[in-house]
Parts: C-alpha cells; sequence; structure tokens
C-alpha cells in the first residue's frame, strides 16, 4: 500500500499556502478523464453508437467536469485587507482584485483568446477536417466571445473566478451568509429562465462544484482529519462506488427532469469523493508522479487536446482506414495525451512567448 500523498504537503514558494500534492493529482486524473471522453469521436468513426463506448462516454460526462470545476474552487485564493477601516477596505479590495483579474486575464483569458482565434483559423484552412462544417466564420467569431467558442470549460471557469471574490468578501464580512450562499450554488441549476448567453446557462449549472470547492479548501484539515480518523474500509468503498452505480444506472433513464439535475449532483459529488477515496488507498500510488505531472500541466493538455485529437482521429481512421472502437479509442488517448506533454516539455514551458500564451506564469 503507498503512502498518503497527504503526508507529503509542502509550502508554496509564496510560503502563504499549504500545497496540496493530492490536487495536482487529482487534476491529473480529471484531465485523463477529458481526453477519454474527447476520445470517442462522432467523427469520422461514430463510437457514440457502440454501446460499450456510448456508456463510458456517458459515465466520464457525469464526473469529470464536475471535478475539474471542484478542485478549481479548491485552488481559489483571493486575499483582502482585514483590518482596515471600511473606506480603506473598499479600496483594498478593488486594488487586491485588479491584481487578481490581471493574473487571471494571464492565466486563463489569454489562453482562451489564443486557441480560440487558432481554432476558427484552422478551421478556415482546413475544412477537411472538420466535423462541424455548417458553422460560419461570423459564428465562431460570435460564440468566441458570448458562447464559449471550442473552449467552454474556461469561459465558463473564468466568469466563475470574476464572481468568487464578491462571495468570498461578503462572507468573510458576515459568516452568517455562507449557509446561504451554499444554498444559492446548489438552487443555481434549478432556476427557471437562465440565458444561454455568455454560457449562463451552463455556468449555474457548474457553479454547486466550484462553490462546495472553496468551503473544502476553507475547512480541508479539520475535513482532512475526519476522514482519516473514519477512513472507509476496502468493503466501504465497494458499497460506495456499487451505489454510485446504481445511481448512475437510474440518471441515464430520467433525463430531462428536475430529478434528473438532483441526481446528477448526487452521483458528481460521490463520484469526485470517490477519486479521493481511491486517492487516499493508495492503490495508484505508483500513478503518482504521472497524474501530479499531468495536473501540473492539466490546462495546456486541455488547450491541445481538440488539436491533437483531429491529428489522431485522422491518422487512425482515414490513413489506416481502421473501425475497431478499442483501438481507435485507445489511439486517440494515449496519442492526444502524449504528443501534448512532449509539446508542453519540450517546446512550451521553453519559450517565454509560448508560456504566456499557453497561461503558463
Amino acid at each position: 500500500m503507498g503512502m498518503s500523498v497527504a503526508k507529503v504537503s509542502e509550502k508554496d514558494r509564496a510560503g502563504q499556502r499549504t500545497y496540496y500534492p493530492e490536487v495536482d493529482i487529482l487534476k491529473g486524473i480529471a484531465i485523463v478523464l477529458v481526453a477519454l471522453g474527447h476520445a470517442i469521436i462522432l467523427y469520422p468513426v461514430n463510437l457514440h453508437a457502440v454501446l460499450w463506448t456510448s456508456k463510458i462516454y456517458e459515465w466520464v460526462e457525469s464526473v469529470h467536469m464536475p471535478l475539474f470545476f471542484l478542485v478549481s474552487g479548491f485552488c481559489f485564493s483571493f486575499h483582502g485587507r482585514e483590518s482596515a477601516s471600511a473606506p480603506e477596505k473598499a479600496q483594498g479590495f478593488f486594488f487586491v482584485y485588479a491584481f487578481y483579474l490581471g493574473k487571471k486575464v494571464r492565466r486563463i483569458l489569454i489562453p482562451y483568446l489564443t486557441f480560440c482565434t487558432a481554432d476558427i483559423l484552422a478551421r478556415l484552412c482546413f475544412p477537411f477536417f472538420v466535423n462541424d462544417k455548417e458553422k460560419t466564420f461570423l459564428r465562431n467569431i460570435y460564440d468566441m466571445f458570448f458562447g464559449g467558442g471550442g473552449y467552454w470549460f474556461l469561459y465558463v471557469l473564468f466568469f466563475l473566478f470574476l464572481l468568487a471574490p464578491f462571495w468570498h468578501t461578503a462572507a468573510k464580512r458576515c459568516r452568517a451568509l455562507l449557509p446561504l450562499f451554499l444554498a444559492l450554488s446548489l438552487c443555481a441549476p434549478f432556476l427557471p429562465g437562465i440565458p444561454e448567453i455568455f454560457l449562463l446557462r451552463l455556468t449555474a449549472h457548474y457553479l454547486p462544484y466550484f462553490y462546495v470547492g472553496t468551503r473544502i479548501r476553507a475547512h480541508f484539515p479539520a475535513l482532512k482529519g475526519l476522514y482519516d480518523r473514519r477512513r472507509l474500509t476496502p468493503r466501504g468503498f465497494l458499497f460506495l462506488t456499487a451505489a454510485l452505480l446504481a445511481l448512475w444506472i437510474v440518471l441515464l433513464q430520467i433525463n430531462g427532469t428536475d430529478i434528473h439535475t438532483v441526481l446528477y449532483m448526487t452521483v458528481a459529488f460521490l463520484g469526485c469523493f470517490c477519486f479521493w477515496c481511491l486517492l487516499q488507498s493508495g492503490l495508484l500510488s505508483r500513478l503518482y508522479p504521472a497524474l501530479k505531472e499531468m495536473g501540473v500541466y492539466s490546462l495546456q493538455l486541455y488547450l491541445f487536446n481538440s488539436y491533437l485529437l483531429v491529428i489522431s482521429r485522422s491518422f487512425i481512421c482515414r490513413f489506416f482506414s481502421y473501425e475497431g472502437a478499442g483501438i481507435i479509442l485507445l489511439f486517440n488517448l494515449v496519442f492526444d495525451l502524449g504528443v501534448a506533454y512532449l509539446i508542453i516539455r519540450a517546446v512550451v514551458v521553453k519559450v517565454p512567448l509560448f508560456r504566456k500564451l499557453c497561461g503558463l506564469l
């Protein structure tokens, strides 16, 4: 049984916050799940028409983005001026917020705009490789600014990071607001009439996971201690996994209802907890270094994934004319993650301009 990664926690470079290796490992698991979901292609061979790959896709879809948003919320940090007077606090908040916003622009918005622009140009220059050929140039431009473009995760994540300092600061000044904010975040996916523009509906859908992630971070030492004292036995973990599978099967049968949304959130949160339990069990200890490395570069792996998927699916399906679902899925997954990592390590991290364009601070 491998040593729990929590035992090697250390301070980050700034010396202000505790660094938890588990976070990078969970991000590594999440990006592998994202690449796995993308590897189940629709074009030029439709793997969604194959029963077993379609079920893998449905399972991945139920947990991978909630896990990403929960971990992103856990990583949220905003420090204001707590000991200042009211006018100074207001001034201090906006000063700190401007600095905070600049970091998020460099970390998220610049990579988003860079890769969305590159995606639009690639669609113009190489329409043969594009699945959705009916989208016009103007429609792609519109989607980039108002609909998330090809990188909706970054679009929604940036919006959540914009909002988070406001509820964080309000809750620090009035602790009684915490239950209200939690209730509002959990109810957000059920609110009617949320418009699609700016991906507001999708933002409401993923808000619960991001907000819960921020609260877990606030109480993580206590929660970690509670988990260590009442760690799941192997039998308990199997029971939790079986319950999660049963809920997931029910989830597939009741799509389009409020009960479906409740079950989706339940499955998503339980799925994230299952990955945490699996991580703490030590069963993945041999994979910790690789998963941690992928977690460190999870954003960059996500950025390159769609481009490399075009190459891998074209190579295996067009050049070799292969139609076997298992080989196509495995080739896409290994090629996309492996080549993206090589590009990041060999090129991106060594060229300052590429580091900035890819969000490496």
